[in-house]
């Protein structure tokens, strides 16, 4: 994937996550993970706000521990 195409995949990811709840926030945090190691991968910089959203994604297996602590 060339920069221009990773970029604008990226630019895609972060839409639909800007966009509000959808059902597959989870699988498209999960892809805009993946874009960014390959942007690092490539030897692309990353963009600093692109690195704050980054560190503002949940772990890969927090999002099924939100209620488990929960009494029943």
């Amino acid at each position: 994937m060339s920069k221009e195409d990773l970029k604008q995949a990226v630019a895609t990811l972060l839409e639909i996550v800007s966009g509000g709840p959808t059902e597959d926030l989870h699988e498209v945090e999960a892809e805009l993970r993946a874009k960014i190691a390959q942007m690092r991968a490539a030897g692309i910089p990353v963009p600093a706000d692109l690195l704050q959203y980054e560190d503002g994604l949940p772990d890969d297996g927090a999002a099924g521990d939100t209620f488990e602590n929960m009494p029943v």
